[in-house]
């Protein structure tokens, strides 16, 4: 059985056109989710909206390595795309970014602290982007592996973190958190467990720019989308 997370990601935002956004939701769910994770080398999907834009949404792509862009299977079906994907990709407005996995080196990091092979996954997405100045990178690294990710993770509601580092895109670096759902970080567990700002944080803030959103899960539900082995495209 082929593991559901890889090494790397495939990470697409979208803004749809208002009109046109029940048959973009129908078209990602029911044949384009479908079309990718079938294309050599993908592994799962999952699709989450904006909490706050229902016009925005996320969809991550879980790659053995990036190389999955790269087949001629995937090559093809960007080339040449079909009529009604074609049509459909006119009404929308996507920032896709290529993620290599560093933190973790592979898996994930869950709840409590612990190293698992794969997140912990709920109802919900805290996605950062980062951007970090010249020589702070290793200083950003250290912080979030000795101190961000395990206050996080002490949280009740914070399932796993799992960390990026771009090989295409706008951003630097992103960091996904899996939580329970939607309204974690409004919890009073979540106020109290980080209202105390530390000396080091202060420090780093100036070198750091953040842009984070919430996203609720909505396809599939729970857990990954996935194909199964027979019905995907051979490389």
């Amino acid at each position: 059985m082929l593991p559901l997370i890889g090494a790397a990601i495939l990470h697409v935002i979208v803004r749809s056109e208002s009109e046109w956004l029940d048959r973009i939701t129908h078209w990602y769910d029911t044949e384009h989710l479908h079309e990718r994770v079938a294309m050599p080398r993908f592994l799962s999907a999952r699709r989450f909206v904006d909490v706050k834009d229902p016009l925005r949404s996320l969809a991550v792509y879980e790659m053995e390595d990036p190389g999955a862009l790269e087949t001629p299977a995937y090559l093809a079906s960007r080339a040449k795309p079909d009529p009604r994907s074609l049509e459909i990709a006119g009404h929308f407005k996507s920032e896709r970014s290529i993620f290599r996995q560093f933190y973790p080196e592979t898996g994930a990091i869950v709840h409590g602290g612990a190293q698992a092979a794969g997140p912990g996954t709920g109802g919900a997405l805290l996605n950062v982007f980062a951007t970090v100045e010249a020589g702070w990178v290793d200083d950003v690294n250290r912080w979030y592996v000795e101190e961000h990710i395990p206050q996080l993770l002490a949280i009740e509601g914070f399932l796993s973190a799992r960390r990026y580092q771009a090989v295409q895109g706008t951003y630097a670096f992103v960091t996904l958190y899996d939580l329970a759902h939607p309204d974690v970080l409004k919890t009073d567990a979540f106020k109290q467990g980080t209202k105390e700002v530390s000396a080091w944080t202060k420090r780093l803030q100036p070198h750091v720019t953040y842009h984070s959103g919430i996203f609720r899960q909505a396809h599939p539900a729970r857990g990954f989308y996935t194909v199964p082995p027979d019905k995907r495209l051979r490389e």
